[in-house]
């Protein structure tokens, strides 16, 4: 899945993989991916994709 054409390509920060991810289990059979990318010690910032089944694309590490 590539960006979306509204995104200048030079805006955005190189590719990164995350060190830390995981599920979350929030009951009742339900799981909640989650990964942690950037510098440990640097500012968070939480990213919240869309609704279900809308998925997450690697692109989205690349904001932040």
């Amino acid at each position: 899945m590539g960006l979306p054409n509204w995104v200048a390509h030079d805006v955005l920060y190189p590719e990164i993989e995350p060190y830390e991810r995981g599920f979350l289990d929030m009951g009742a059979g339900q799981q909640l991916y989650w990964e942690a990318c950037g510098n440990p010690d640097g500012a968070p910032a939480l990213y919240l994709h869309g609704g279900p089944g809308s998925g997450c694309s690697t692109s989205a590490r690349r904001y932040f």
